[in-house]
Parts: structure tokens; C-alpha cells; sequence
């Protein structure tokens, strides 16, 4: 257990460099690389702490057996402060806890720390100790030319792709050929597709696909099982003699792990093979890595086969359970984001752990980005950390967060900065670190930041809000209303005022706001919308849109330069930068396109003049998904806003779900399940031109509720008509227009197609 440390920072201020001290390091024999660089840390702080200053205390560096790998200790001696560990990780380790629990240093972020100036180092009366809450505590970075500096000093053992130099402690690593997605590599299409397609997936269809997103392995062929058990095999075999050449120490985990798409396998052998485990493919997959790591276990009794849990293996199998040199790595990929795993919203994975937990040892994969559009708006994810983190140990030792996303950030330097320290110690005070990086990171408006923070947090619970790992729509984000975004939006123009003399604050103060910036442009019909409701005038909306836009674009490409475009170090995102920053450039074309649509997003229609406008919300193709390059929207003059969504077209009949009768659903996220969303017949749609259609009636609309129409490739997030004092129950209406004769009897149109450009849901009166 760590301890709770107070100590007091006396003329502190973020150092970029100081003279070294003349401080003596005494080191084991034959230290290792991570041994050597605790050495160096501690001299090179020493310094810059004591402004250069010689000081008298000697550290003594050792690797002490009694403790494991990565335990620590800090211990006054009568010749100085010894420092060791089970490894030379734990060294290192040891060296940054002095540093920052015996010193008040604070490694903030890759490119900002904090070093105290003091007039003598701490010596006396230490005796501190502690080991990491998770064996496995795994990050990615933004900082990846640092060499895992910047994981080491946050006790971060493994990045994902990014490896951790050896003077950093290396990495918990996952061996070759990948950490996840690695039939692709066992089984490669490229080498085996032409001369044997059964070694492929069978898809419903009847076609053998294959490739990392196109297709899976047939998991029943004892062939395809043979090359991956021989596969497997060189890879360890490779890794450890790399590993025993450069003298480090080998990967004691491997991935075995489906490609990144859901075709798996319906031949009827694997159909067969799932009916043995309750019909689930989890249970093939469990029987496939089972014989992997029997394969392996007699030669490499240290090695663990991992496998996912994940998407279409989710599912917990029947009638078996895995090996104990296997680990099912169960993802988390329902839970909402805002709220703690305990919660009730987030019943669905506290069951799958407790299932799951019956069957495999377990790994953790948990979810902080946002993976589809709107991507990643502010969402008060941090406040879950500690609770989650607390709660996860009794399940699992190995935990990977993916908060990689670099291209629109959430806060992302203090979430990972917290991420990190609640990884090693979920003891550690949440108020205390919030408030000690954002004070330091941010200067005078740190406390501004933490308002801003608990604005959003405060939102979030009160409209009951479910922010998935894949959003649907800006739709999903209701707690980012116009009351929210217009004082968070004033706290940042303080805090700007506040640091306009200090550029580098001023710079991280700006990334902060981003996502804030892109929430009000991205919402930006939702609020307007929603500021008339109210009664708002024209003229007086609480946000200049323009400015807003400029602002942001600026801030957001100067922050793709500097950290993906010079952070690019492998060829592949060496190539794939410059692309990513024009997918920016063209996401703030789409934003500012909205800028004019304003007036005609707010107009009711006339179909329902006679309402009371409070109780009208009206959703348009711009406040719509389109998850199929099929689904698309387009210009069209005669739609009430100049712009439809094409959900059909082709010569050909529709298919389902774009044939009559077309169904709605009405999707919640709080409880992970569809109801009932209406049904359109082709008798309603019997004349050309766009018709007003009534859906459905929707009862019990949730924050987390979206409409789905007609089929999953497009949705509209809903959300911003739910109100926590008043009946949920709606109306729902669509606007659509049809061509072809495959829709409409004697149509002159050669080609069939369906359009649709507005919902409206209508609040029912219960007064009336």
C-alpha cells in the first residue's frame, strides 16, 4: 500500500533546465540499462532542484530479490537513501517516487514537469514502499520519439505498438507478431487465399473472405490450426533470441486474437463446433487458443496465450474453460463513459466480468476515446477512474486503456495523467491530483479548467447522459447544452485573458478548449435549435459560431502539427500524418458549412405550425449519422433545409432494410436494447415528391435514446428532446421522398431511391 505524503513546495517553478549537482549515485555492479537511468534521473532533478548546487547526500542504487518485479522501496540508511527494487524497473521506479513523493517533483505531461527549488534534499526518516495496483497498466502516447521516458516516469509498462526503451525498464510487451488483431498475421491471406481459400472464413453469403478487415480464420480446420500452433512457436523461439542478443528480457505474453471484423466463420464444421459451447464463437475461439497453449506449454511454461473477448467473442461459451496458461482480454465495448463500472447504466460488463471471471484468467480492455463522429467531445470520463480502478483488481492484473487518440483531444494530458497515477495507486485523492496538475499545468486558471470539468460532469448526471465508445451523432451529447457550453465557453475567455502573457500556458489553455470549441460547432443546429425553443431571439444566441470556428481550426491544426505530425516515427504514420491533417482540414469545411443553415433548421415546418414551438425538435441531415458510404448526404432544393440523406439507390429492388415495409427502432443505450420504432408501408408513399409520414409513438425516450431508420447504417441521436421534468413521450414524423418504380407504382424514374430529410418528434400533451 502507498502511503499519503504531505510535503511543501517552496519557490516552485516549472524548470526547463538547471546545472547538475555534484550528486553522488553509488550504482550495483553490472547495473542494467533502467539502473543507469535512475542514476542519471536522480542527478540530472538533484540539480535542477538544488540550482546547481553540491550536495552531500549519497543514493545507493541496488536490486533487492526479496521484492517483485516492479516493488519498490525508499529507505533512509546511515550513509544516505538507499533506493531499490525487484528489477531495474523498480529501481527506476523507486528514483521517480523519491522525486516525487520525497521532493514534489511532478511529471506532468511528456513536455511539461514540475521541479521545486529546495535548499536540501530529503534524507532522514524514509522508509517508503509500494508495487503497482496492476501487473499490466498499459497506455498509449502522444510522445513517442521520447522512447518511453514519459511511460517510465508514469509507471506506464506498456504502449501498445510503441515500445519502452530498455534504459526506461522496457515493457510489459506482448511478443510477436502484434498485441491484438493477429490472425491477419498467423494465417496470412497474401500466402495461403489462392491455393487454400478453406482456411478463410465461410461468410452466409457463401464466399471464403479473408484479411484483417475483411474476413476471419475457419477456426475447425485442423490445418489452419497446425500453421498457427507452428507459427506461434518460431515467434517465441525469434523474440528470445533477439531478446537474449541485445540482453533484455523476452515477452512472456502472445496474442492470438480475431481481425478487426465480423465475418467469422459459418461452415458447417464451425457451426457444429459452436453448438458444442452454447452456440457462441467465444467458445470456438477459447477451444482454439486451448490447443495453442497446450502446444506451448511444455517448452514455454512461462508463456501465456491471450485472447480477446471481444465484439462477436463476447459472449461468454458453455461447457468449457480456458486453460491456466490462457487470458481472455474482455473489452469493454457497451460501457458508458461517464459513469463508473458499478453503476447500474454499466450492468452489462460488471456481469460479463463476473461470467467471464468463472471461465479465464482476465485482462482488462477498457475504452476512453470516442471511435466514430462526433469524436471524442468533452466528456467527464476522469471522475470514473479511481472508482473503476479500485474496482477492477479483484478481476484482472493486466489493464489497457485506449485513449490513443491524438487527433481530437478531450482534455486528453490530464486524463492520461490521471489514467497513469490511478493505474499504479487507485488510493491516490482524486481532488488532490486534479487540482495539483491542473494548478500547475495551467497556472492561474487551473481552477478555471476544474469548473469546466465539473460543469460538464454536473450536466452529464443531471440529463442522465450515455456516452458509448461509438457515439452515433452529436444527437448523443444532450448534456452539452446552451447553458453549459455558454459558461464553460466564459470560463475559457477568463482563463485566456488570465495567461495572455504566458504563451506556453496560453498554448496548452488552447488545446484544452478545443474540444469544447468543436462541442458548440459540432451542436451547433442543437443549440440554436434549442435557444429558440426557449424563446431566444435572433441575434441574441450566446455564441459567435464564426469566431468559434476560426479559433478552433487554428488551435487544431497547430496541434496536429506538433504532435502527429512531428511525433510521426515509423514510415507507416510518417505517411499517414499529413492524410490525417487533411481529414481536419475537411472536417472544418463540413463545420463550416453549417454556419448559413441556422435559420432554415429552425423554421418548423408547416405541418406542424399549430403546436406549441417549445414542444417541436426538429432533426436534420446535418444532426444525422451516416455509417455506410452508401448512406450519404446530398444537396437538394426542394428539402426543407436544401439537404436530404440518400439511404437507397440502385436500378435494382431494394434490399433490406431499405425495402417496404421500412422500420423504425427506438434504440437505448441505458439498457442496451430496441423497441418498437414503426413501420412505413408502400401505400403511404404512393405519389412523387417529399410527404410527411407519421412513425411511430415513442414512449419512454431516454437520453440515451436514437432513432434507427431504416436500418443501423443511419441514426439520429435524440437525445436533446429528453427532459427530466416532463413526460418522454413523443410523435415521431418523418419527411421522405421516393423514385423508381420499385417504390411507387408507373414512376418515370429509372433508378430506385429513397430520401429522407427531417425527423420531428412531437412532445405529447398529457394536459390536453
Amino acid at each position: 500500500m502507498y502511503p499519503i505524503l504531505k510535503y511543501s513546495l517552496v519557490s516552485a517553478a516549472i524548470v526547463c533546465c538547471a546545472r547538475l549537482a555534484a550528486q553522488e549515485v553509488v550504482l550495483p555492479e553490472a547495473a542494467d540499462p533502467a539502473v543507469k537511468t535512475a542514476g542519471s534521473e536522480l542527478r540530472e532533478y538533484c540539480g535542477k532542484m538544488l540550482g546547481g548546487q553540491k550536495s552531500a547526500v549519497r543514493f545507493i542504487l541496488k536490486i533487492d530479490p526479496a521484492l517483485s518485479e516492479e516493488a519498490w522501496r525508499i529507505r533512509s540508511v546511515s550513509d544516505g537513501v538507499e533506493l531499490s527494487g525487484g528489477s531495474g524497473r523498480g529501481v527506476l521506479y523507486a528514483a521517480y517516487h523519491y522525486l516525487e513523493d520525497c521532493c514534489g517533483v511532478r511529471f506532468l505531461t511528456g513536455d511539461a514537469e514540475f521541479v521545486p527549488e529546495l535548499k536540501e534534499l530529503p534524507v532522514k526518516a524514509l522508509d517508503l514502499q509500494g508495487k503497482p495496483a496492476f501487473r499490466v497498466r498499459s497506455l498509449t502516447t502522444v510522445f513517442a520519439k521520447s522512447r518511453g521516458r514519459d511511460a517510465a516516469r508514469r509507471r506506464i509498462n506498456s504502449q501498445g505498438w510503441t515500445t519502452i526503451a530498455p534504459e526506461y525498464g522496457g515493457a510489459a510487451r506482448t511478443g510477436s507478431p502484434a498485441p491484438c488483431h493477429t490472425f491477419a498475421y498467423y494465417v496470412p491471406v497474401h500466402r495461403y487465399f489462392k491455393t487454400h481459400p478453406e482456411y478463410f472464413s465461410l461468410t452466409k453469403e457463401g464466399k471464403r473472405v479473408g484479411g484483417q478487415f475483411e474476413g476471419q480464420l475457419c477456426l475447425s480446420n485442423p490445418d489452419v490450426r497446425r500453421i498457427m500452433l507452428g507459427q506461434l512457436r518460431k515467434y517465441i523461439a525469434t523474440d528470445r533470441e533477439k531478446a537474449q542478443k541485445s540482453n533484455q528480457p523476452y515477452p512472456k505474453i502472445y496474442d492470438v486474437t480475431q481481425n478487426d471484423n465480423q465475418k467469422y466463420c459459418v461452415c458447417p464444421n464451425c457451426k457444429a463446433l459452436a453448438a458444442k459451447y452454447g452456440n457462441k464463437q467465444s467458445g470456438i475461439m477459447l477451444d482454439l487458443v486451448n490447443e495453442l497453449a497446450d502446444g506451448i506449454r511444455d517448452d514455454y511454461p512461462d508463456v501465456s496465450v491471450s485472447t480477446f473477448a471481444y465484439q462477436y467473442t463476447e459472449a461468454e461459451p458453455e461447457n468449457i474453460k480456458a486453460r491456466p496458461n490462457v487470458v481472455v482480454r474482455l473489452c469493454d465495448t457497451r460501457g458508458n463513459q461517464v459513469l463508473p463500472i458499478q453503476h447500474p447504466s454499466n450492468r452489462f460488463f460488471q456481469e460479463k466480468l463476473a461470467r467471464w471471471q468463472n471461465i479465464a484468467r482476465l485482462s482488462i480492455w477498457d475504452y476512453g476515446d470516442n471511435f466514430g463522429p462526433p469524436h471524442n467531445l468533452p466528456a467527464p470520463s476522469e471522475f470514473t477512474y479511481q472508482d473503476d480502478y479500485r474496482f477492477l483488481p479483484k478481476y484482472a492484473d493486466i489493464i489497457f486503456c485506449e485513449i490513443s487518440s491524438t487527433i481530437y483531444p478531450d482534455a486528453r494530458e490530464y486524463k492520461y495523467y490521471l489514467l497513469s497515477r490511478f493505474m499504479e495507486n487507485p488510493n491516490l485523492d482524486f481532488r488532490k491530483e486534479s487540482q495539483e496538475f491542473a494548478n500547475l499545468y495551467y497556472g492561474p486558471a487551473g481552477s478555471l479548467f476544474l469548473q469546466y470539468r465539473q460543469l460538464l460532469r454536473d450536466s452529464a448526471d443531471a440529463k442522465k447522459s450515455f456516452v458509448p465508445m461509438y457515439p452515433t451523432s452529436a444527437g448523443m451529447f444532450a448534456y452539452l447544452d446552451v447553458d453549459t457550453l455558454k459558461k464553460s465557453l466564459a470560463l475559457f475567455e477568463q482563463g485566456r485573458e488570465l495567461l495572455k502573457d504566458d504563451p506556453v500556458r496560453l498554448e496548452r489553455w488552447n488545446i484544452a478548449g478545443l474540444a469544447l470549441d468543436r462541442a458548440i460547432l459540432e451542436r451547433q443546429l442543437h443549440l440554436t435549435q434549442a435557444f429558440r425553443r426557449a424563446g431566444g431571439q435572433t441575434g441574441t444566441l450566446p455564441f459567435d459560431y464564426r469566431n468559434v470556428w476560426q479559433r478552433a481550426r487554428k488551435v487544431h491544426l497547430n496541434y496536429m502539427d506538433k504532435y502527429v505530425v512531428r511525433q510521426a516515427v515509423s514510415p507507416y504514420f510518417l505517411k499517414r500524418a499529413p492524410k490525417l491533417v487533411e481529414e481536419i482540414k475537411k472536417e472544418y469545411v463540413r463545420l463550416e458549412g453549417l454556419l448559413d443553415l441556422h435559420e432554415k433548421a429552425c423554421r418548423i415546418p408547416d405541418q406542424f405550425k399549430d403546436y406549441p414551438p417549445e414542444r417541436v425538435y426538429l432533426f436534420f441531415p446535418p444532426q444525422m449519422s451516416c455509417r455506410s458510404k452508401n448512406v450519404i448526404e446530398q444537396t437538394d432544393p426542394e428539402a426543407l433545409t436544401g439537404r436530404r440523406i440518400r439511404l437507397y439507390h440502385s436500378e435494382k429492388a431494394p434490399v433490406k432494410p431499405y425495402a417496404f415495409p421500412l422500420k423504425g427502432e427506438f434504440f437505448r443505450y441505458d439498457v442496451w436494447r430496441g423497441f418498437y420504432g414503426g413501420v412505413i408501408k408502400a401505400a403511404q408513399l404512393t405519389e412523387p415528391g417529399w410527404h410527411w409520414i407519421k412513425l411511430a409513438r415513442l414512449t419512454n425516450l431516454t437520453a440515451s435514446s436514437v432513432l434507427v431508420f431504416p436500418g443501423w447504417n443511419h441514426l439520429i441521436g435524440v437525445s436533446d428532446a429528453y427532459s427530466g421534468r416532463e413526460p418522454n413521450d413523443f410523435d415521431c414524423w418523418v419527411h421522405l421522398k421516393t423514385e423508381g418504380s420499385a417504390y411507387r407504382k408507373n414512376a418515370g424514374e429509372k433508378v430506385n431511391s429513397l430520401y429522407l430529410d427531417a425527423v420531428v418528434l412531437i412532445r405529447i400533451d398529457r394536459t390536453r
